[in-house]
């Protein structure tokens, strides 16, 4: 991840797809609601600082 708010070095044990970034990249722009398999997809807030 590239970002400001992401945790330099992170390495995360969680297999991710397409519909994960879908959702990260929906969920940074405000959506709560989200399409398909992305709704059951894992989220990916993990790389990110609060």
């Amino acid at each position: 991840m590239v970002s400001p708010k992401a945790k330099r070095g992170y390495q995360s044990t969680t297999v991710y797809k397409h519909q994960s970034t879908l959702r990260l990249i929906l969920k940074g722009l405000g959506v709560t609601v989200f399409p398909g398999d992305a709704a059951r997809a894992p989220d990916m807030t993990e790389f990110f600082t609060p």
